[in-house]
């Protein structure tokens, strides 16, 4: 047995209250009113549109929901175990409950790979890292922005809890040489300023399709919502930009581009791309039913097994279409500058979203 001294419990209670604030004050923008308004306004939607996806999107989907997994035993979703979770849940922080649960309910994708189950595809994954490599809603996708300081924002960079995308090495070297121009990068030739990619999460993370949160159970759900709507409003607006830049962005309209606890999918509106969910399953942690209470987990490596390969396909067909991009870098950088030097000239250097 072990103790603690008063000096070491004094640390572990600051270290938690800072881990307790760090996550208040990431989520606190999201609890305003003004963060849904924000995120319709840039056109993404916490709500199914009326069309819904596509038909054989919605039975692929379906096909997932019923894929089955090997899940691990001696855990806190074995039965024995469920009065513990029952009785102690309600009284754990964010923090407390991602050490319960976290993966129970969202696998690591990286571990399902050096595993060897996950053969198909390569997938790179974060956690808790800032995206400070994605382009926010509030300037242009495409070429890589700017990153500057704000005097107004709205919501902050987006910090999922987790997050799964595709790595650099995934993609094949004639791939990527088509894809530099679009990403972000610390140091440009000339002006060595630090820019932002419609195409990227993390430095390490291309087309992330993947968010998670964790909240505890007592907490506001719609938080949590409003955080992964605003990560997959960036990360499926650079799928559009992609396909947009192949000439093929109509082949979008009502696929399933991204999943957290919803499918999201675009749809096209007098030419516009907006962002919709539809809820696939519901997060049943705490059932009496072992099928319900792994369902998410069932789910989430059915989403790295057989959605995202197909993503994968889908995206690499573009990037092999995107067309010569000097001539559009040329103009965009053009057009890019007389903005930035209209907006320092009024003294708004942007915001962020």
């Amino acid at each position: 047995m072990s103790f603690q001294t008063p000096n070491e419990i004094q640390t572990q209670t600051q270290t938690q209250a800072q881990a307790q604030t760090a996550s208040a004050i990431k989520s606190l923008a999201y609890v305003s009113s003004r963060c849904e308004i924000y995120l319709n306004e840039k056109g993404c939607f916490l709500t199914s549109h009326k069309f819904g996806i596509e038909d054989d999107e919605d039975e692929f989907c379906h096909k997932l929901l019923k894929r089955v997994f090997d899940t691990p035993t001696h855990t806190l979703l074995d039965q024995n175990a469920l009065e513990y979770l029952n009785t102690r849940a309600d009284f754990k922080n964010a923090t407390g409950i991602t050490r319960m649960i976290s993966q129970f309910f969202v696998p690591s994708a990286e571990l399902e790979m050096y595993r060897g189950n996950l053969k198909t595809v390569r997938l790179v994954e974060s956690i808790d890292e800032p995206w400070s490599w994605s382009t926010p809603l509030d300037v242009d996708a495409i070429p890589p922005q700017l990153q500057l300081p704000s005097l107004s924002k709205v919501l902050p960079t987006p910090q999922p809890d987790y997050a799964v995308g595709f790595p650099h090495d995934a993609f094949t070297p004639v791939q990527l040489e088509k894809l530099k121009p679009y990403l972000g990068s610390d140091k440009q030739e000339q002006d060595e300023v630090f820019k932002t990619s419609a195409f990227q999460g993390t430095q390490g993370m291309l087309f992330p399709f993947l968010t998670s949160e964790c909240k505890s159970f007592t907490g506001k759900p719609f938080v949590a919502n409003r955080q992964n709507a605003h990560s997959m409003g960036r990360s499926l607006r650079g799928v559009v930009e992609l396909f947009r830049l192949s000439r093929r962005q109509t082949e979008l309209h009502r696929k399933v581009l991204g999943d957290n606890q919803c499918a999201n999918y675009m749809v096209l509106e007098a030419g516009k791309s907006k962002y919709y969910q539809k809820l696939f399953w519901e997060f049943l942690i705490r059932s009496q039913t072992a099928a319900e209470r792994w369902g998410t987990y069932n789910f989430v490596t059915a989403v790295y097994h057989g959605w995202a390969p197909r993503h994968f396909a889908r995206l690499s067909s573009a990037i092999d279409m995107i067309p010569d991009a000097n001539a559009h870098m040329d103009d965009a950088s053009t057009a890019q500058a007389a903005v930035l030097k209209q907006r320092m000239g009024y003294g708004v250097l942007g915001g962020v979203g």
